[in-house]
């Protein structure tokens, strides 16, 4: 609907085009807007796949920080899912499984939307898991994540996370709350 280019015929001579010549002329113009607009739609099209490959991998990277498979604790079920708002979040879940009857329960919520957030849950979960195998206290254990965190993402960027160790055979459960809303005990 608009100019999105401009054909300049010069000659000497007044009058030197026919008719015939410009009808030739606007002939190739149009053809050639043609051209251009398959052209700037066909880029479009190419950043587009991109993009949409981008959010593709984004959203497959966050679907694999859900554990592979849930446990299998004695005397208690466990059950989890997450599913994204919108074609990539970054609100996740894990399950860690210790050797002592012990069962590591973390939920997480990044800010934000889209790829931004999967790249927060990414830096939650690896940070968390690196942390777990250490005997740190969850107290201890949440400050010096927070810190790491803080300075590896931009500012602004955050994650409210709840983490629990659940003790299969005391019955019991020691967890710290980073900002998340409280966990439920059903």
């Amino acid at each position: 609907g608009g100019v999105i280019g401009a054909i300049s015929l010069e000659h000497d001579e007044r009058d030197a085009f026919t008719d015939q010549d410009i009808g030739l002329v606007t002939l190739f113009g149009q053809q050639a807007a043609v051209a251009i607009e398959r052209a700037t739609l066909h880029e479009q099209l190419l950043r587009q796949s991109l993009v949409q490959r981008e959010i593709d991998v984004a959203a497959e990277i966050v679907r694999g920080l859900a554990p592979a498979t849930i446990p299998k604790m004695p005397g208690i079920d466990v059950h989890g899912r997450s599913r994204a708002a919108g074609s990539v979040g970054g609100d996740t879940f894990d399950l860690i499984e210790f050797a002592d009857g012990q069962l590591g329960v973390s939920i997480a919520d990044p800010r934000g939307k889209g790829t931004p957030a999967a790249l927060l849950a990414v830096a939650y979960r690896s940070t968390l898991r690196a942390f777990v195998s250490t005997d740190m206290r969850l107290r201890s254990m949440f400050s010096r994540m927070s810190q790491l965190i803080e300075q590896s993402m931009p500012v602004g960027a955050f994650v409210t996370a709840f983490y629990g160790v659940v003790d299969v055979h005391e019955r019991r459960m020691v967890y710290a709350n980073a900002g998340h809303p409280p966990g439920l005990v059903l």
